[in-house]
């Protein structure tokens, strides 16, 4: 076969998942300079990782089952298999991808591994062969949880803790000043300035997130849930945007009106990375947890969350470094040095919010302070009984 390129290899294997398995397909970008670049613009990107590593390519099919593909060139198919077996650990299928005349010497040893071979003729027409399926991967709720968040169009720049107004009203604001059903982002932000806020886009991007608005280009529109929360709120308060503005300076927020709380509290628990999170909580033995035993016990089954919502973005290749070499609690050595690895938003801000919304208990944790002097053995990390609760839809039907 001659002189294909792995990023050309990569695209012609994703383009059979998506054309012939009727697969969602997302590919590693890789660094700048990589053969992958050139088809930046034909597939979604991943920056997913299983145990340190990310596969070249994820696939999932309309029953939910997630596919790993490692792309290997011709010399280096070998080295592809070591890192598949690791990718069965958070995918249902796992393959190693290559050129069909290199990858038929080591065909059988993949197979023998539960790896399946994806192999690339010289004309670039794809063929599968099958591995074995694998129900449980231990981290297959963490993948599926970042693939959710890639579908729905909530990138990296768009994650729960990117928020960065402690007070979760602060992201109503927007929906009350519609005049209409959508309006030009600008007139918004101005509108939003006259009221009060300094920095308008905060609040826009807050709504955003949190589903309450979409947009498109240029324009602002009311999603369903925030149709629904404008509707709640004038049913609510007879001046709706002044009882809000009183509302910022009470803390926190259940312990002032119950019924709003709740009532946001349903809201963030339809962000993917709000239930993901609670799902962490719950899965807690402590009855009192500190941010430690919070952050231990999501290392152990989130990875992902952790490393793309609690970790800086400077020192995330240190954190996957620590994966590969399965010293993962490195990062929690010590309290001191765990303030190092994350992101100040998660004490600052989002905790914060989840104690206006009632996640965690109201009543029994330690307001946030500053990242640089919190105690993580001391900032307790207590979740409300209620959120074991069923979370109904707070749109239309």
């Amino acid at each position: 076969m001659g002189k294909v390129s792995e990023g050309d290899l990569a695209a012609c294997i994703a383009e059979y998942f998506m054309n012939q398995e009727k697969c969602s397909v997302w590919i590693d970008p890789h660094v700048k300079g990589s053969t992958y670049r050139s088809h930046i613009d034909d597939f979604p990107a991943h920056s997913i990782s299983i145990n340190g590593y990310t596969p070249d390519i994820f696939a999932v099919d309309r029953l939910g089952m997630v596919s790993a593909v490692e792309v290997k060139e011709a010399k280096k198919i070998r080295d592809g298999i070591g890192q598949a077996i690791v990718y069965k650990r958070g995918a249902h299928y796992v393959y190693v991808g290559g050129p069909g005349d290199a990858i038929e010497h080591f065909k059988q040893d993949i197979l023998a591994h539960g790896v399946g071979v994806a192999s690339v003729t010289e004309a670039l027409q794809c063929k599968l062969d099958k591995p074995a399926f694998s129900p449980t991967p231990i981290y297959i709720t963490d993948v599926l949880h970042e693939l959710e968040l890639l579908q729905i169009g909530q990138t990296s720049a768009r994650r729960i803790t990117t928020l960065d107004y402690a007070h979760p009203v602060n992201y109503l604001i927007p929906v009350l000043l519609f005049d209409h059903d959508s309006i030009e982002e600008q007139v918004l932000k101005e509108k939003i300035r006259l009221w009060g806020m300094r920095n308008p886009e905060k609040s826009i991007r807050g709504s955003l997130v949190l589903g309450l608005l979409r947009k498109e280009k240029n324009t602002l529109h009311l999603a369903p849930d925030g149709v629904a929360f404008r509707g709640l709120l004038q049913r609510l308060y007879e001046e709706p945007l002044k009882t809000l503005k009183q509302f910022k300076d009470r803390e926190p927020l259940p312990l002032h009106d119950k019924q709003l709380s709740y009532m946001l509290r349903l809201l963030y628990l339809q962000n993917p990375d709000v239930r993901r999170f609670v799902d962490v909580l719950k899965t807690v033995k402590s009855e009192r947890p500190n941010a430690l035993e919070v952050l231990d016990k999501a290392i152990d089954v989130s990875p992902n969350m952790v490393i793309n919502l609690m970790i800086r973005n400077e020192k995330k290749e240190e954190v996957l470094r620590f994966f590969r070499q399965n010293k993962q609690k490195e990062v929690l050595c010590s309290a001191e040095s765990a303030k190092d690895y994350l992101l100040k938003n998660v004490f600052s801000w989002f905790k914060r919010q989840l104690i206006h919304v009632g996640i965690l208990d109201p009543r029994s944790n330690v307001w946030p302070g500053d990242m640089k002097t919190v105690d993580l053995r001391k900032d307790l990390w207590i979740p409300s009984k209620d959120i074991l609760q069923p979370v109904p839809s707070i749109g239309p039907n």
